[in-house]
């Protein structure tokens, strides 16, 4: 048997994708159009970074993960924020730095804009350790920031638990 095209009947148009997608009831995630996040966020101190950043700028509270290379100058990309908890903050809030690159020296935080009093600087001796200390601090809800530069990738339930704990602690 041979395929007769004229005996075949004309199929009807095909529906746009555009028409299927704006139909009533359609429930469907578009990548294109990102959600507006659930917390109130901070700005960055960077107009641009602002523009870019969902919510038009850091979270508020939660965790916030930087990928870079220690010491390449995530500090300057810090520092307007970190001003911005100083003044925010009472003066009884700390700082809390896990691990830094070097110890940081004080004219060049009074450089950056920020209080070097108000700065604890920890130096756990494991991974285990600085992910216990990093997880105390912020859990305690009695930090400004808790900044950890971890020396390996840090584990997505270490990441969890760092999450939760700063959401339920409302800490930076």
């Amino acid at each position: 048997m041979l395929f007769d095209p004229a005996a075949t009947a004309p199929s009807p148009p095909p529906r746009g994708l555009a028409s299927f997608m704006d139909r009533p009831g359609a429930a469907l995630w578009r990548a294109g159009v990102l959600a507006r996040p659930p917390l109130p966020t901070l700005s960055t101190g960077w107009p641009a970074l602002d523009e870019q950043l969902p919510g038009g700028g850091w979270p508020a509270s939660g965790l916030t993960e930087l990928l870079a290379t220690p010491a390449c100058g995530e500090l300057t990309l810090l520092a307007p924020w970190l001003r911005s908890l100083e003044q925010r903050q009472d003066t009884a809030r700390e700082m809390v730095w896990i691990n830094p690159p070097g110890w940081p020296c004080l004219s060049a935080l009074q450089a950056l804009g920020l209080d070097g009093s108000r700065l604890l600087c920890l130096a756990p001796q494991t991974a285990i350790d600085a992910a216990w200390a990093a997880e105390q601090a912020v859990r305690a809800g009695s930090c400004a920031a808790v900044l950890w530069w971890s020396e390996r990738p840090v584990t997505r339930p270490t990441l969890r638990r760092l999450h939760l704990a700063a959401q339920r602690s409302h800490a930076c």
